[in-house]
């Protein structure tokens, strides 16, 4: 299983939340994200809370820096155990160091 660790500030430093599940609502966990490390695994960032809106796949590694990737406002976030299963057909797989922006993957109801 995955972990993800979020920062307020960049280079790792002020306040902290970590994940190793799924969590559909960060807001109370932090204020903004000004960087993130990720120990293992492939995680879906939602800029809105219950993996709604623009989405943004991130591999396991060190992002010191979020603003440039537009990341200081994530509210959930997913970790990806089925890669084929979660991505849109044309990405198979986590980049690393690669920062995707996708739109969400509707599921259609039967």
């Amino acid at each position: 299983m995955g972990k993800i660790a979020f920062f307020e500030d960049k280079n790792f430093q002020g306040q902290s939340h970590e994940c190793s599940t799924d969590c559909p609502d960060l807001r109370s966990c932090f204020g903004c994200c000004n960087s993130i490390r990720m120990e293992s695994g492939c995680w879906v960032l939602y800029k809105r809370p219950n993996y709604t809106s623009e989405h943004y796949i991130l591999s396991s590694g060190e992002y010191p820096d979020q603003q440039h990737h537009h990341l200081d406002s994530i509210k959930s976030c997913r970790s990806i155990k089925n890669e084929r299963a979660q991505l849109q057909p044309n990405t198979t797989e986590c980049t690393n160091q690669a920062v995707i922006s996708q739109r969400p993957t509707e599921k259609k109801e039967r």
